[in-house]
């Protein structure tokens, strides 16, 4: 008798135990479910902003999308703007933001050529 008792009891203390490891994984996968959309919807606002930005600025859908698939993802239009107009070498710029900058250029080289090639 006192077997069962000790065997139901812990048998309770197992289950019970279980019961918020099964809860914290439900809510780690939920966490994390939630933590990824959040993350895509702001992706797919970034770049639906760029790529807005670029079609009132310049026009070109093909070149808009092509910059909006190529560029870096941090790297917003007015930012895009800024280092492809501006005087300064890659040399005036703080050493974290040149490899970015090249990128850029990069960037807007390739697209240049990619979607205006054919109009010379």
């Amino acid at each position: 008798m006192r077997y069962r008792r000790l065997l139901a009891f812990v048998g309770a203390v197992i289950i019970v135990g279980a019961v918020p490891r099964v809860i914290s994984q439900q809510t780690g996968a939920r966490a994390a479910r939630l933590g990824r959309s959040a993350f895509e919807e702001s992706v797919r606002i970034r770049l639906a902003d760029r790529q807005s930005k670029c079609m009132n600025a310049i026009g070109s859908a093909d070149f808009c999308s092509c910059l909006g698939t190529s560029l870096p993802l941090e790297v917003d239009f007015q930012r895009y703007i800024a280092v492809t107009t501006s005087a300064s070498t890659a040399s005036q710029l703080p050493p974290e933001e040149t490899g970015v900058a090249a990128r850029i250029i990069a960037t807007r080289d390739a697209c240049v050529a990619k979607v205006f090639a054919d109009s010379k």
